[in-house]
């Protein structure tokens, strides 16, 4: 089973946008403060925010961060736009576009 995070910020659209689709693709999924993950903290060696710093990074700073685990021991820590790619290929379907 696929399931997903999603690191990002409350106020953040392309973050609800995430979630949304998400949902819409009955992918389980959870939501998580990135600050939590991005600031000094103990645990942080243990907690993903290796990963989710390394994953913003490679997006230059851009949120969200979504945390793929693809259920056949694969997890990707990835962008919106590469996640949802993802997705596609392996739910063999495009993401529906949000409603106006």
């Amino acid at each position: 089973m696929i399931t997903a995070v999603v690191y990002g910020r409350e106020n953040c659209g392309l973050c609800q946008n995430a979630a949304e689709k998400l949902a819409r693709l009955n992918i389980p999924y959870t939501k998580q403060n990135i600050d939590a993950y991005t600031e000094a903290h103990d645990g942080w060696r243990e907690d993903d925010s290796v990963e989710v710093m390394t994953a913003m990074c490679r997006q230059n700073q851009h949120i969200p961060v979504i945390k793929l685990d693809l259920g056949d021991g694969n997890v990707k820590f990835t962008s919106y736009v590469d996640a949802m790619s993802v997705l596609k290929d392996r739910l063999g379907r495009k993401p529906q576009a949000a409603e106006a």
